[in-house]
């Protein structure tokens, strides 16, 4: 994680710029203008014998502006698809299993009936267990909904909503969501992550009431992030104070890559702080936080120009 400095973005900086000129809403752009464009003089024979050589030069520029559209996200499809597949063949297989117990009662053979029943009852245990699952979710937002009202804004994230962070137009494609303390100072903070992507970068960011999300290294800040570059098994952990990265934090840790990676920050009365992973403490400064920065919290995801995928959820905090 010690490479994610300001080498490695500038080196990458191309790629944002890359980015956000082929991103998909530009490519639609430029498709609908261009088919405004050449759908009535296609009527006309005169005129579109004229213009068939542009047509065709707007078609090959689509052509390959569609491939580097797959090519740059295609980390995200394969997510999405695979997601999507899975969701499906889950619907899918109790509703087999009763089609499939259905045949077998209805047969004639005794032992085929008993067959069914098995595989009936196995069916039904699996949509029981499904239902039970969702049961439990509403019943938890029911309560947190009973406990605290949660209002959602474009940007912004007040109490304990959850969000899907993928790739911005924002410098280092950064999406963040800020966290409203109503003029008081953290004292903790919760979320879990679970990344989607082979790169990713995910965390929180303190700042002082004047300070802002961008950039993510700043003077009177504490950004904790972590996050992994080519591998789906572990992932690195870093800290930068005051926009210097710190030499104390320069971790590796394990990853199964299928359950979420929970973060916790404590701060005491003396300004201590703890930072935990997965219930483990990873970064304990010996140094004295400035109490001010706690008083502005982001949490963000970022990519540094690559394509991502990092799903948040669980979030708490308290304050002071």
């Amino acid at each position: 994680m010690k490479k994610d400095n300001s080498t490695e973005i500038n080196q990458k900086g191309y790629k944002t710029l890359f980015l956000q000129i082929f991103q998909l809403k530009n490519f639609l752009i430029f498709v609908g203008s261009g088919a405004l464009l050449f759908i009535p003089i296609f009527a006309e024979n005169d005129k579109w014998l004229r213009v068939q050589p542009f047509f065709i030069a707007w078609l090959m520029l689509v052509g390959i502006w569609f491939l580097l559209i797959l090519s740059i996200y295609r980390g995200e499809l394969e997510n999405r698809i695979i997601s999507f597949v899975g969701d499906v063949i889950r619907r899918i297989i109790p509703i087999l299993l009763v089609l499939l117990a259905l045949y077998f009662i209805l047969l004639p053979f005794e032992l085929r009936k008993s067959l069914g029943i098995i595989v009936l009852t196995f069916a039904v245990s699996l949509l029981w267990r499904r239902s039970k699952t969702l049961s439990v979710v509403s019943d938890s937002l029911v309560e947190k909904k009973r406990i605290k009202t949660l209002i959602k804004k474009k940007g912004k994230v007040i109490g304990l909503t959850g969000w899907m962070a993928t790739e911005t137009n924002n410098e280092q494609g950064t999406n963040y969501r800020e966290i409203n303390l109503e003029g008081k100072p953290l004292e903790t903070l919760e979320f879990r992550v679970k990344p989607s992507t082979v790169f990713w970068r995910a965390g929180f960011k303190f700042t002082d009431p004047n300070g802002t999300i961008l950039p993510l290294r700043t003077t009177n800040s504490l950004l904790f992030h972590i996050g992994a570059s080519e591998s789906r098994s572990k992932f690195g952990v870093t800290a930068y104070r005051n926009s210097d990265w710190d030499p104390s934090l320069n971790k590796t840790l394990d990853y199964d890559n299928t359950s979420f990676i929970s973060i916790r920050f404590e701060v005491n009365q003396k300004n201590f702080i703890k930072c935990f992973i997965n219930n483990k403490l990873e970064y304990k400064p010996k140094e004295r936080v400035d109490p001010r920065i706690l008083e502005k919290v982001f949490l963000a995801a970022w990519g540094d120009g690559n394509p991502y995928r990092v799903e948040f959820d669980n979030i708490q905090f308290t304050t002071r």
